[in-house]
């Protein structure tokens, strides 16, 4: 079980890091800041798909 909660928390960070990274590719008109949020995306992507590809509720 204690196995599982640290792919429950990395699924919780991957899901807050995208909601952080579409509101600031969204809402920014500075480009360094919108490839900030890009790559926030990406990375939440990334992380979300391999905690929800082991725990799959």
């Amino acid at each position: 079980m204690k196995n599982m909660l640290k792919y429950k928390i990395a699924a919780l960070i991957g899901i807050i890091l995208m909601g952080c990274g579409s509101f600031m590719t969204c809402l920014s008109t500075s480009a360094g800041v919108v490839m900030a949020g890009n790559v926030l995306l990406v990375i939440s992507m990334v992380i979300t798909i391999y905690a929800f590809n082991v725990w799959q509720p």
